[in-house]
């Protein structure tokens, strides 16, 4: 018996059902997308941070490519029949259907696995010195995660004999549905633990409460993925009590797959993203400073240049000039529309560029006078 064999064909209309198809692109382009640009800033922050890449960073990469696979496949497979009656596929349309639906089923334990063996690897870079208690508890959450992800791959290849066609001709393990949502219940047990295991050191750490809050926070958004994980293993129990249209059926298993991989991969990163934001927040004070101090210059200048009684102001008249002629600057327009608007700026006293020439002057034409009458005894 065939894959394609067990699942019996309904007689159902044949709409496309192009809103579905629509549906489900949408929603993995959107996350995949997501995915590619956290990723890309989490190398970008290390860079940043000057600090080099290590096991968490590189376990990362496999588990992008893993996420990658399924998105691809996905949209393969909409092209392919998922979101239509499967009464109106053409046999070919359905192999090449559930071909996606194997390449899916092998992406899915790859991606999860290696996201949680990244965030291990990230939990032992952080808190490795914390205890040799916690260390035993990364190690064992490390085996434990590899075997399970192991026996899903080696499970899901051999479900079908011959293993390189299990779309097609040859006999396929009954029940395989069950074996899913069987994996399902351990991956979202550990993803549960694997959240809560690093809480107790966080409320550990000397620093002040609201601080610890956010730190739980950052690493207890993998919640999020958990909350994933369990719809689609809802959807999953779903689709075992209805009828057996399977381009229809698994539309709903591969949307939420879909965004269960993507953002796993958008929760593991998001704790390494603070030297980012440390370089935003940088940025930011130093053009609020600038514009801060842009601000206090133009007030002051305005305040220099606002009449005021108690103010002393520059003498703006060209009475009080450097020689008995009009000097051009006090001549200029700005200055004859000062004087028309304030005639009260009449000075009393020169202003200070004007005293210090006054001063200087004098000076100026003693040491004149010394020189040349050195010169005269010389020439004597």
């Amino acid at each position: 018996m065939s894959l394609s064999d067990s699942f019996s064909v309904p007689k159902a209309s044949s709409s496309t059902h192009s809103a579905e198809q629509a549906h489900i692109r949408g929603t993995v382009v959107f996350t995949w997308s997501l995915m590619l640009i956290i990723v890309s800033l989490r190398f970008v922050a290390r860079r940043l941070s000057k600090v080099g890449l290590w096991y968490d960073d590189w376990l990362i990469i496999p588990a992008t490519l893993s996420a990658t696979t399924c998105f691809a496949s996905a949209i393969w497979m909409t092209q392919h029949g998922l979101g239509q009656n499967v009464y109106i596929l053409s046999p070919n349309q359905l192999d090449t259907f559930l071909k996606g639906m194997f390449i899916s089923e092998i992406g899915w334990p790859i991606s999860i696995c290696m996201v949680k063996c990244s965030i291990l690897a990230f939990y032992w870079r952080l808190f490795s010195s914390y205890g040799r208690s916690f260390r035993i508890s990364v190690w064992a959450f490390l085996a434990l995660m590899v075997n399970w992800g192991i026996v899903v791959v080696i499970a899901t290849v051999f479900q079908c004999s011959p293993r390189h066609r299990p779309w097609s001709e040859g006999r396929c393990v009954n029940n395989t549905y069950w074996f899913f949502v069987g994996s399902s219940i351990p991956h979202i047990i550990t993803d549960i633990a694997l959240i809560s295991l690093p809480m107790p050191l966080i409320w550990k750490l000397q620093m002040r409460r609201s601080q610890k809050a956010i730190l739980s926070f950052i690493f207890g958004l993998g919640g999020f993925v958990t909350i994933v994980a369990i719809v689609r293993l809802v959807y999953l129990i779903k689709a075992d009590a209805e009828p057996a249209d399977v381009t229809i059926n698994l539309s709903n298993i591969l949307i939420w797959t879909g965004v269960e991989v993507n953002m796993s991969v958008v929760c593991a990163c998001l704790p390494s993203l603070r030297p980012i934001v440390a370089f935003i927040s940088d940025k930011f004070k130093q053009l609020c400073k600038r514009k801060s101090t842009h601000t206090k210059g133009l007030k002051l200048l305005m305040g220099t240049l606002r009449p005021s009684d108690t103010a002393t102001v520059l003498p703006l008249s060209s009475k009080k000039s450097w020689d008995d002629g009009h000097h051009p600057i006090l001549d200029s327009s700005f200055v004859v529309e000062m004087e028309a608007i304030a005639p009260h700026f009449e000075a009393k006293a020169p202003g200070r560029w004007v005293s210090e020439v006054e001063a200087v002057e004098p000076a100026v034409a003693m040491g004149t006078e010394k020189t040349v009458a050195g010169m005269g005894e010389t020439s004597v």
